[in-house]
């Protein structure tokens, strides 16, 4: 009778384990189904240069540091300075603390001490903000939510808002005032 008890008690045992470990066969080992997020790339004393299809220069971009992130290919500045080739005879230049390009888009956004002058132009010609965009492919500059500041030789204007056509170097301002002669 002893041998029946074990036989019974082992022949349960046997079901109860096969019965859990039957169970556990269709459950799935739990895995993120989501993609991990890439990390940020980072550059120090970095040039960027962007060429149009025949080579030659479109925007030079010098920065102290460049974050780039590889999920959206959104690029951080600090310290940079923009050289813009608009054509072979004109050529801007700007400075800025900081600065942002949204992944593809043309528009980099200025932010911090921002100054624009024609590269080769007068040192005392020079527009000024705390804010500023560009937008290399219309060819505009304006104010995003900053005052600006311009001078011109012994000229000067603060304006609340600006759009500057770069083609054709038109101009246009909203509560501009200014002064003529020393400021």
């Amino acid at each position: 009778m002893n041998w029946r008890w074990i036989f019974i008690t082992a022949l349960l045992a046997a079901l109860v384990i096969g019965y859990g470990a039957f169970n556990r066969r269709d459950a799935a080992p739990d895995f993120l189904s989501a993609v991990p997020e890439r990390p940020t790339y980072y550059l120090r004393n970095a040039v960027i240069t962007e060429t149009q299809e025949d080579g030659s220069l479109v925007t030079q971009l010098a920065a102290a540091r460049i974050d780039l992130q590889p999920a959206t290919e959104d690029l951080s500045m600090q310290s940079l300075n923009l050289h813009y080739h608009q054509s072979a005879d004109q050529e801007w230049r700007m400075t800025a603390e900081q600065g942002f390009k949204p992944g593809n888009s043309p528009i980099i956004q200025l932010r911090g001490n921002v100054q624009l002058r024609p590269a080769d132009g007068d040192a005392n010609s020079i527009l000024q903000a705390d804010e500023l965009a560009v937008d290399t492919e219309k060819e505009v500059a304006y104010s995003t939510d900053s005052p600006v500041n311009i001078r011109y030789a012994n000229h000067t204007l603060k304006a609340e808002s600006f759009q500057f056509d770069m083609q054709k170097q038109k101009l246009s301002m909203r509560s501009a005032k200014g002064s003529y002669g020393n400021p």
